[in-house]
């Protein structure tokens, strides 16, 4: 699956840290409350994603309506075949195929119809419209280090990630700009909280390695 973030370029994260005793203990600290160090680091040098990456992420996400209707098509031509090749033939009875397959192909149809009304829902050009590079990709890689953070350690620790993000960039961050920050970000990529489950996908595909 493609990268969603950038890969960080040299001095490595570490060597950073490393010139700064204090945050170099607040990342152990946050270690040894459960998350893992070489994921921690990743997130932490990593870059906000060009446009061009965000093309790709955003066909993971919300798909181009013109390929849905694609699918769509192929679905319904899929479940025509089968039904002429196999449902509607004496082998199909012979082999005892001819109800699993019938359930197939009205599945496979209904499913066809979904997709085709999904690529038409206004609903969906909404969200695909706010789901662009100028609305949510300077926001993704502060989401989603607040977002791992909490979720390994169970509590925000907003004041320890600013100041692993003040040693990183060499700039210092108040943890009230940070919490402002990370809050509006979050709730940008889970538009208000309706979707949260999108923070732990976008975790997936970020490398750590």
């Amino acid at each position: 699956m493609p990268s969603c973030i950038s890969k960080p370029k040299s001095p490595s994260m570490r060597d950073r840290l490393r010139q700064h005793p204090g945050a170099e203990k607040t990342l152990e600290r946050l270690v040894e409350s459960g998350c893992d160090r070489s994921f921690l680091l990743w997130l932490l040098a990593a870059k906000a994603p060009t446009a061009r990456q965000w093309v790709r992420i955003q066909e993971m996400m919300v798909a181009e309506p013109k390929r849905l209707r694609v699918l769509a098509s192929q679905l319904e031509g899929t479940a025509q075949a089968l039904e002429s090749i196999v449902v509607n033939t004496l082998a199909a009875v012979v082999f005892d195929l001819h109800e699993q397959s019938r359930r197939v192909v009205d599945e496979m149809r209904a499913v066809s119809i979904r997709v085709r009304d999904l690529a038409s829902s206004p609903l969906f050009r909404v969200v695909r419209g706010k789901f662009s590079h100028r609305q949510m990709g300077g926001s993704l890689t502060t989401a989603l280090l607040c977002h791992y953070v909490k979720f390994r350690t169970g509590k925000p620790r907003f004041k320890e990630i600013a100041e692993l993000l003040s040693a990183a960039t060499e700039q210092t961050l108040e943890e009230d700009a940070l919490k402002h920050r990370a809050n509006r970000s979050i709730a940008k990529l889970t538009f208000n909280g309706r979707f949260p489950e999108f923070l732990d996908y976008f975790l997936t595909i970020v490398p750590h390695t």
